[in-house]
């Protein structure tokens, strides 16, 4: 054991495999780096292997003495939620698209003609998982909820008052403004009011301000007047409200912003309206008439949230519990300014995904790593 390994952790992998060359390979390799390794060759002794203890590596197979591992692949997520998984595929080995396991560090292609090569990429890939498993040691875990019944994801304040704002309006077709920067979910908000509203099939039109100015200042058709001439139930989601030109503007208070239209009118928009009502530079009639307000915060403003919304992404991509993360990158996602708001998040999220373990490191931070070349884990690696 190095220096910087932490009290009491013992080197322990299991390599699931019935191909005694490739077997051999990986077992040598690992002991070179002073891991202590088990095998288990069929179902019943992996499945008793993996109910024995917590293992850091797991090399494991789709098949198992020529029969498909399934029953094994189902509980490996379940079983050891903190181990870093390597998928070993031999030369004739099958790649099922219906995998239960779904958090793989790497692939591991071992190929009898160019061992050395995989010989070396082992080896260049043991001492990343060691850095991950040193500092993931005093990790902070993050629930991931599975049972949320609302998409939009947060504790604090303001997000608890917007989910009682969608339940308030769900039943109505009142007019709505959604405000806030850019990245914090406007698009989100207005998808799920509109859901919430209609039936399937009755569709959510999306008319980009910004571009609607270009169509009516030459002359082209504008989507918006299409909208109009058709008399069908749905939503008319107007973004970037606040780069609508004068001409536009107009033509926006023809829209019918009635509660009893068959369409309703979801507007949203980066900038205060309010405060460009008052200087004259937005119409204080359009503005009036959108009547219900939600306001999305940064995500600087809402740091209780960072937790919650990290597993929520994380989560979407495999089948643990919790998402764990370090104490080191724990503390620079708190103090981070999250200039991107939830787009930089969610990138931190596919980073976890990669790099395998339903864990963040300091090294999957992107924001961190400025320096570093992206993708460092890649999912598909041939030896």
């Amino acid at each position: 054991m190095s220096d910087n390994e932490p009290s009491g952790w013992q080197k322990s992998a299991l390599v699931i495999n019935s191909d005694e060359r490739i077997t051999h390979i990986v077992s040598h390799q690992l002991s070179l780096f002073g891991w202590q390794t088990e095998e288990a060759t069929t179902i019943p002794q992996a499945l008793e292997l993996l109910n024995a203890k917590q293992w850091y590596l797991i090399f494991f197979s789709h098949t198992l003495r020529s029969e498909p591992a399934s029953p094994v692949e189902r509980q490996l997520e379940r079983l050891q939620p903190n181990a870093h998984l390597f998928l070993l595929k031999g030369e004739h080995s099958e790649n099922p698209t219906d995998s239960p396991v779904r958090d793989i560090f790497c692939e591991l292609e071992l190929s009898a003609g160019d061992e050395q090569a995989g010989v070396s990429l082992l080896r260049k890939w043991l001492p990343v998982v060691e850095e991950r498993i040193t500092e993931l040691q005093d990790a902070v875990e993050l629930p991931i909820d599975t049972c949320s019944d609302s998409p939009i994801i947060g504790a604090c304040p303001a997000m608890q008052e917007t989910r009682r704002q969608l339940a308030r309006l769900s039943g109505t077709r009142e007019p709505c403004l959604i405000t806030g920067e850019a990245g914090t979910g406007k698009l989100l908000v207005a998808r799920t009011l509109h859901e919430l509203r209609h039936r399937e099939g009755e569709a959510m039109t999306l008319i980009m301000c910004e571009e609607e100015n270009e169509k009516l200042s030459t002359g082209e058709r504008s989507l918006l007047s299409g909208v109009m001439k058709t008399d069908r139930r749905g939503t008319i989601h107007l973004t970037q409200l606040e780069t609508a030109s004068d001409k536009l503007q107009s033509a926006l208070l023809d829209l019918d912003y009635g509660t009893g239209a068959s369409t309703s009118i979801i507007a949203s928009s980066c900038r205060n309206l309010h405060e460009m009502v008052e200087r004259g530079a937005f119409r204080a009639e359009l503005y009036s008439r959108l009547k219900n307000y939600i306001y999305l915060p940064p995500l600087k403003d809402r740091r209780e949230d960072i937790g919650l919304l990290l597993a929520h992404f994380v989560g979407r991509f495999i089948n643990k519990p919790h998402v764990r993360v370090s104490q080191q990158a724990w503390k620079l996602l708190q103090e981070h300014a999250w200039e991107f708001n939830l787009p930089e998040l969610h990138s931190v999220a596919l980073n976890a995904v990669a790099s395998g373990a339903g864990a963040i490191c300091v090294m999957d931070i992107p924001f961190a790593n400025e320096n570093n070349k992206p993708g460092v884990f890649p999912k598909n690696v041939k030896m």
